[in-house]
């Protein structure tokens, strides 16, 4: 295995990783933006 092939390897295994990485930050940011509203709405009512 060549040197470049290595490297395009683990820079498609940061990619995926990034990508999963971000939809689980935006899953956690989402649920946590509804628990937030859920709680104000709880308090204000």
């Amino acid at each position: 295995m060549t040197a470049p092939a290595a490297h395009a390897g683990a820079g498609a295994a940061t990619a995926a990783l990034g990508l999963r990485w971000r939809v689980w930050i935006r899953t956690i940011a989402a649920v946590a933006i509804a628990v937030a509203t859920a709680m104000v709405l709880a308090v204000f009512s």
